[in-house]
């Protein structure tokens, strides 16, 4: 018996939907991979980081503490501003770490039928600026425009960016924004930090004078001086 033909439809490379792996973290959603995937992605540059910015906001928040010891209003927005932003930017700082920068969905081609891609594999020049097919010789796959195949990941990145040893993943469709909401709520916690340390040690430098030991040390100079006059008068 005889099986029908089959179409040039129906061997068509198969397309993902866009939201196929959106949201998707770095170990997908097997918790058996949990444990292999934190070991893999915490390593001593990440850690560091985490080490160097728990530090900051320990320190920056006892400044706080001990300068507006007599204020607590004052004392209270500054906490909550400095550990609002350091929250956030840990938060988007492990969203970077975790989540997957975006990966070509499996059997994506340019072309609608699967022979013609088959036939135009080896014949193809990577087209940069016209958008065209282009082709990872690493992954032997095709590669949408602006995608990148990543040395240190071993695998094509979506819309890649850039790799962040500081974060031990790349930056490209699916964590671009968490990068720049890193960049901005880190940045606002480390100038209030810097500006609440600075604010500190300069009153521990130049203490200023309070009235009492002004008035005393005008009153000893009086004093002195009322001394003075009267060994002067007795001796005359």
């Amino acid at each position: 018996m005889s099986t029908p033909a089959s179409t040039p439809a129906a061997e068509a490379a198969p397309v993902l939907p866009k939201s196929s792996s959106r949201g998707r973290l770095a170990f997908g959603t097997r918790p058996k991979r949990l444990a292999r995937t934190l070991t893999r992605k915490l390593n001593g540059l990440v850690l560091a980081v985490l080490a160097v910015g728990g530090f900051v906001y320990v320190v920056a928040r006892a400044a706080a503490r001990d300068r507006w010891a007599d204020d607590p209003s004052e004392l209270a927005t500054h906490e909550l501003v400095l550990a609002a932003n350091t929250a956030l930017g840990l938060a988007m700082y492990l969203c970077c770490v975790f989540r997957d920068p975006g990966k070509v969905p499996s059997g994506w081609s340019p072309f609608a039928d699967a022979e013609e891609a088959r036939a135009n594999q080896h014949s193809l020049v990577e087209c940069k600026r016209d958008g065209g097919a282009r082709f990872c010789k690493k992954c032997r796959e095709y590669k949408p425009p602006r995608t990148h195949h990543c040395s240190q990941c071993k695998r094509c990145v979506l819309r890649m960016d850039h790799h962040c040893a500081w974060v031990n993943n790349c930056i490209g469709h699916r964590n671009y924004k968490s990068f720049l909401l890193f960049l901005v709520y880190v940045v606002a916690a480390l100038i209030h930090a810097t500006g609440i340390l600075l604010l500190r040690g300069a009153e521990r430098l130049f203490p200023p004078e309070s009235p009492g030991s002004a008035l005393s040390g005008s009153g000893g100079v009086a004093g002195v001086a009322t001394e003075q006059k009267t060994v002067e008068e007795r001796s005359s």
